[in-house]
């Protein structure tokens, strides 16, 4: 029998392996802090991008512990993350606990920092402060491969049920989570289990569709008896739902309060919307007068509900007493109205423009793709939803981070840092300049290949502790940049007149010109910079104004030609394009 040691390293590599298969390189901390960091956020009402978090990465001397912080202004929460990576078998010190417990008041201590030589943590202290200030919630999550012990569990639940005093007067709402290997596997596996199930309501109605098309039930079930469903068939059904379960601590204050409060659970069932379902066929089970045989059974409206109820269940909260509507609707999954139940019924809930383009057939299309490149990619169009799509597994990327490697790419980097929510919405210019008619995964691909080299070689360029400020600008704009060169490799003018068969080239020979073609685009960029500097070597505008304002682009593109001539082109030309000179 394995003993608890070689059963936790066993873990650890199996997540270790999960990892790597997604980002394509060796796991190391910092990349185990900002996949699963971003593994957990997906929690936030505005999950971030990883170029997101990269950019709130603290390291180095008086960080205080901390390694990464988000703040979410749509649901008004500011997470503060310390991640711990070790392949051998460790329990989580106490002291280190306490540290991070410790972290939201030594941030709010203004007098104490102003000796403190770590800049980032410094600017992120007053951004928290001003942050509690006005109302914010404060999320400590300890995330790691290292062993929970009871000690432990005891020590996370007693600050969670202590006051938090940030402000005079004032007990900040907090929230604290020890999110170990076990969690980090199971929001990174799917599950694969067929979506019939029987369901006993405690009260119904059936009703008949006028045109006799489509019957449907409403009425009661138990939150006890859904969640047995959900345990059943766990994620496979929310297959229709536009996003996948987002968290598993506080997707829904709401909800989450009324189900902590004795004189509020029960009457959750007034105080929630319901839940909504299709299914393929629902018939009564023999001799039963509740029970319902339900064929294909897919939530598209509740899957936070549905959600949260488990996550109180787990935590040691009652059930007993709560219990919700349903609607139950007969019609194939793959019929056009069940498309449009789940666009409507999701329709009041605070969706994002990215949810929207779960169904469309240009993206589904697009993922297909993707799926058949030389290496297999899941190109996630909800958030969520590889853990839950049969057959999805290995390296990831999603929908929004390809969207702004290829804005950048094709000459727009500021507005890819500013303004990428344009490209959500479908009849707009931006979604059609990067989603352009003839779009394949391969054109997708290359841009978003550039921007991740781009991003581990500016890593180990550039100091983590004094970090250049604006640094994803500068990102963005060296993708930009090198999009430029390819081009011009290329000898054409647009980048979708590139067949995939010369895609397909330039990709497999990325090692050959990458780190050539980033040296010309870095050197463009510092001359650029340098050009805009006074007599005493102070900036006329701001970094931030250099790399995000249209209005300097062509100043960019004339240092690139400036350095294609100085430095030659025409080895880089021919290590781009696979041509013989």
């Amino acid at each position: 029998m394995a003993t608890k040691k070689e059963m936790q390293e066993s873990k650890i590599e199996q997540l270790v392996s999960l990892i790597e298969a997604e980002i394509g390189r060796p796991v190391d901390g910092h990349s185990f802090a900002i996949w699963g960091s971003r593994n957990y956020l997906q929690v936030a009402n505005d999950p971030p991008t990883e170029d997101e978090l990269e950019d709130r990465y603290v390291d180095g001397a008086d960080d205080y512990g901390l390694d990464l912080y988000y703040v979410d202004d749509e649901a008004r929460a500011a997470y503060l993350i310390q991640s711990k990576f070790r392949r051998r078998d460790e329990t989580i010190k106490k002291a280190e606990l306490d540290s991070l417990f410790r972290l939201p008041t030594r941030l709010m201590d203004a007098k104490a920092l102003q000796d403190n030589v770590n800049v980032p943590l410094v600017e992120f202290a007053d951004e928290f402060r001003r942050k509690i200030r006005q109302g914010y919630e404060v999320f400590v999550v300890y995330l790691t491969t290292q062993r929970s012990t009871p000690q432990n569990v005891r020590a996370v639940s007693q600050f969670n049920d202590e006051s938090l005093n940030l402000i005079q007067g004032v007990d900040v709402p907090h929230f604290a989570i020890v999110f170990g290997v076990d969690d980090l596997i199971r929001e990174s596996q799917m599950e694969d289990k067929p979506t019939d199930t029987e369901m006993r309501f405690l009260d119904w109605f059936e009703h008949a569709d006028p045109n006799g098309a489509n019957r449907h039930l409403s009425g009661m079930v138990s939150a006890t008896e859904l969640d047995r469903v959900f345990n059943e068939h766990r994620y496979s059904i929310f297959r229709l739902n536009p996003r996948g379960p987002l968290g598993v601590v506080k997707v829904n204050k709401e909800i989450k309060a009324t189900l902590e409060a004795d004189s509020d659970r029960p009457q959750f069932f007034f105080l929630n919307n319901g839940l909504t379902a299709v299914c393929d066929s629902f018939k009564k089970k023999g001799g039963s007068r509740s029970t319902f045989e339900i064929r294909d059974f897919q939530i598209v409206n509740s899957c936070q509900t549905t959600w949260t109820l488990h996550d109180h269940r787990i935590r040691g909260g009652s059930l007993d007493d709560v219990a919700l509507s349903i609607k139950l609707i007969e019609t194939p999954a793959s019929s056009t109205l069940a498309d449009q139940i789940s666009q409507a019924s999701n329709s009041q809930s605070p969706m994002k423009d990215w949810d929207f383009l779960f169904n469309s057939k240009d993206q589904l299309r697009l993922q297909h793709e993707f799926l058949g490149l030389d290496e297999p990619v899941f190109y996630e169009l909800k958030r969520g939803e590889q853990k839950y799509i049969e057959g999805a597994s290995g390296r990831k990327t999603t929908i929004k981070d390809v969207a702004q490697a290829m804005w950048a790419f094709l000459g727009h980097p500021g507005e890819a840092r500013d303004r990428l929510r344009e490209i959500p919405r479908m009849q707009g210019d931006a979604y059609r300049e990067v989603f352009f008619e003839g779009v394949t995964a391969r054109h997708l691909w290359l841009p978003y290949e550039v921007h991740e080299r781009v991003k581990l070689e500016y890593k180990k360029r550039t100091s983590s502790v004094v970090a250049e400020a604006g640094q994803n600008n500068r990102r963005l704009h060296l993708v930009w940049l090198i999009g430029e060169l390819i081009l011009k490799a290329l000898e054409i003018d647009s980048y979708s007149q590139i067949d995939t068969g010369a895609l397909s080239r330039v990709s497999k020979r990325l090692d050959i010109w990458f780190t050539r073609a980033y040296n010309f685009a870095d050197v463009a960029i510092d001359n650029m910079i340098e050009s805009h500097k006074d007599e005493e070597g102070e900036l006329k505008e701001s970094l931030r104004q250099l790399y995000r304002a249209s209005r300097f682009y062509p100043g960019y593109r004339l240092r690139l030609d400036h350095v294609m001539r100085i430095y030659g082109f025409r080895d880089l030309k021919a290590d781009i394009s696979g041509s013989d000179w």
